[in-house]
């Protein structure tokens, strides 16, 4: 293939580079890329966020200048930025969606999704004789 008049391999195109100028591979059968693995005392994702979060800020830094006096932390802070987009009747209808859904999972829980292992992907059918949906609809005519 060639690309600005010079002869490129076709295996080198596709091939993601990595940062120190050559290609990345797949490891070989058997070979470890990272045989110490992590260090010790690295911090997990995990408790830098929280204690990024524990930090305290005042109220005036997320009331668009507005100065109360009152501190909290930075996860205070955040649940109530939560709660001020969820309830703020001019905030975006999408926005205030979205807070309110994020609320809700945090404070309820998800909402538990069924799987049907049964079906294989395909939906439920109901074959009803001509005499079955005639007793059904007199059944809804009637409120039965």
């Amino acid at each position: 293939m060639k690309k600005g008049g010079k002869e490129i391999e076709e295996s080198r195109i596709s091939r993601p580079k990595c940062g120190k100028g050559g290609y990345v591979t797949a490891p070989e059968k058997g070979e470890v890329r990272n045989p110490k693995g992590k260090p010790p005392g690295t911090k997990s994702f995990k408790k830098i966020f929280k204690r990024l979060l524990s930090v305290e800020t005042t109220v005036e830094d997320i009331m668009d200048g507005k100065v109360t006096g009152h501190k909290m932390s930075k996860r205070e802070a955040a649940a109530f930025l939560l709660v001020r987009d969820a309830t703020d009747p001019k905030a975006d209808p999408n926005v205030r969606f979205r807070a309110t859904k994020e609320i809700m999972d945090r404070v309820e829980g998800q909402a538990k999704q069924k799987i049907d292992l049964k079906s294989k992907g395909k939906p439920d059918t109901f074959v009803a004789t001509d005499e079955q949906l005639a007793a059904i609809l007199a059944a809804f005519q009637t409120g039965e």
